[in-house]
């Protein structure tokens, strides 16, 4: 995730490494290539110790005052804590991190991680394709999704107020990376959306069990935003009402009564990739 994250140009403020990491030899090349990249006052060459513990976010949680955002990815490509300079994670890391080694179990990590500032995303201004969440809240769902419109094809992925942080560590983890390789554009409201598309001409096409078009009937050559809804409610009365069409997925009969979202949003968008490709 290190590796991905610099590879879209967010700017390094701090990468920590182990022997591990340059070691590797599937990613170990890259790594060294980045540390002989960086200045020597942003490389901290660690102990295995410390970067099993930035990998281990869920257990070791710091509670600090809110900082402007910076990520920390670590090797399970989430993110620890908010700072504001790297000289701060250094102090937190060694007076309160190091303590909590006979507390927690060490999980295998890849040995790199780093402090780096966030690249602002910035939404396409002719794609034509492109994935909206409207207040899905599993964070599960969101990455995986991220992920899979990455591997679709589309442009951008947008969120509704009310989703799930697309950068918070599990949707981080889902994501595997998609996070920096697709611009991903949080806290819309539907109504900007909306506005969003009709100016560049997408139609708004919502995902919905009870839509009377197939999600294959539909054509998916013309510029589109496909809406996939929240997991338990669907999407929105403001989103259905602004639809220009909805779509549904076949089931067979006496089946699950719909699919979880993040599958048939997958279902969906690669029904697009499919009809793109053929022509």
């Amino acid at each position: 995730l290190v590796l991905d994250a610099v590879a879209a140009k967010n700017e390094p403020e701090v990468l920590f490494f182990s022997d591990r990491a340059i070691s590797n030899r599937d990613y170990g090349a890259a790594v060294q290539k980045l540390i002989r990249t960086l200045p020597n006052d942003k490389v901290v060459y660690s102990s295995e110790e410390i970067l099993q513990h930035l990998a281990d976010t869920e257990n070791c949680q710091v509670n600090i005052p809110p900082y402007p955002r910076t990520l920390i990815l670590a090797s399970n490509s989430s993110i620890l804590l908010e700072i504001k300079h790297a000289r701060n994670f250094l102090r937190i890391l060694s007076s309160a991190l190091i303590p909590l080694s006979s507390k927690f179990p060490l999980h295998n990590g890849q040995g790199v991680a780093a402090v780096l500032k966030k690249k602002e995303a910035i939404a396409p201004s002719q794609p034509s394709l492109v994935l909206a969440l409207d207040r899905l809240s599993d964070p599960g769902n969101v990455g995986t999704l991220i992920r899979t419109a990455a591997g679709a094809g589309a442009h951008a992925v947008f969120l509704t107020k009310g989703s799930a942080d697309p950068f918070s560590p599990k949707t981080l983890r889902a994501g595997m990376g998609a996070q920096f390789r697709i611009p991903v554009l949080p806290n819309w409201e539907w109504t900007d959306i909306e506005s969003y598309s009709r100016e560049r001409g997408l139609a708004l096409i919502v995902a919905d069990g009870s839509g009377d078009v197939r999600h294959y009937s539909y054509d998916w050559q013309e510029p589109s935003v496909l809406v996939v809804g929240a997991e338990a409610d669907g999407p929105s009365a403001e989103v259905l009402k602004s639809a220009d069409c909805c779509v549904s997925i076949p089931l067979a009969e006496d089946s699950a009564e719909s699919l979880n979202a993040a599958v048939a949003g997958a279902v969906i968008l690669f029904e697009a990739q499919r009809q793109r490709l053929v022509g």
